[in-house]
């Protein structure tokens, strides 16, 4: 099986692994177009560090401040969280639009949950039961396991102690449903919506990318313009499970030279 490390220069075959896993030049990579810069952001994020505590302590908001720069000339989502509510909610729709869940289970939830398939309680044990989750398994572990070997790290230039066990998410910081602020990190962010509609009228070019069946959409207003654009059987990352559709998307949105933004 190969893995492509998202939209990086690299790709993985994990065929013998944990005992041999190799590595080769991915044909899909973004830097045969573009230069990429790849931020750890906050600190604590991949091989990324604070060295006083403080600067271990992020926020949504924080986070926002610190990566302002990056984002001048318009930008891209790929499957992003933007409404905590509405993203999470609209869950069973998409399962039951896509046939992931049957007419039984769907109808179930609309009587019992009245419309909020998130926050369910024991007060509403009928509408837990009529709600099902799915997960996906992937080869992360594999990844994890590569990435903390000395040899790697070594490879990678990154500095022997200053962090511990690299892990492909950190829970201290990674936003799970549901998951309250912790020491070093607060989700003050709920939704991300009216930031976006500011953008409305600035002067650039917002691609967001969702996933199942390949077809683009294009909403423009004033010197704004907003692409949909869905990839067909691509996962949560679509560079990842799709890279040649989505070197495609970022080459066609690179090429068209009006993602300038007057922020």
């Amino acid at each position: 099986m190969v893995y492509y490390f998202v939209a990086g220069p690299l790709s993985f075959n994990f065929d013998n692994a944990p005992e041999n896993i190799t590595i080769s030049l991915s044909p899909y990579s973004w830097t045969k177009m573009a230069n990429v810069i790849y931020v750890d952001i906050p600190a604590g994020t991949g091989f990324s560090y604070g060295t006083t505590k403080e600067a271990s302590i992020s926020s949504d908001s924080i986070l926002v401040k610190q990566s302002i720069e990056f984002i001048q000339k318009g930008y891209i989502l790929c499957s992003p969280l933007t409404d905590k509510f509405t993203d999470f909610n609209s869950r069973l729709e998409y399962a039951h639009r896509t046939a992931l869940i049957s007419d039984d289970i769907y109808n179930g939830a609309i009587g019992n949950c009245h419309g909020d398939y998130r926050n369910t309680n024991s007060a509403n044990a009928v509408c837990r039961d009529s709600l099902q989750r799915y997960e996906e398994y992937y080869y992360y572990y594999l990844s994890e396991e590569w990435i903390n070997n000395k040899v790697v790290q070594e490879a990678l230039g990154v500095r022997q102690g200053t962090i511990g066990k690299w892990e492909f998410w950190n829970q201290t910081i990674q936003y799970a449903e549901r998951k309250n602020d912790t020491f070093c990190y607060a989700y003050d962010i709920f939704s991300s919506v009216p930031h976006h509609k500011k953008l409305v009228i600035k002067n650039c070019r917002g691609p967001r990318t969702y996933l199942t069946i390949r077809y683009e959409m294009t909403y423009a207003q004033n010197e704004f313009s907003l692409t949909f654009a869905t990839v067909k059987g691509a996962g949560h990352s679509v560079p990842q499970y799709k890279p040649k559709e989505s070197m495609y998307l970022a080459e066609k949105w690179l090429a068209s030279k009006t993602y300038s933004s007057a922020m």
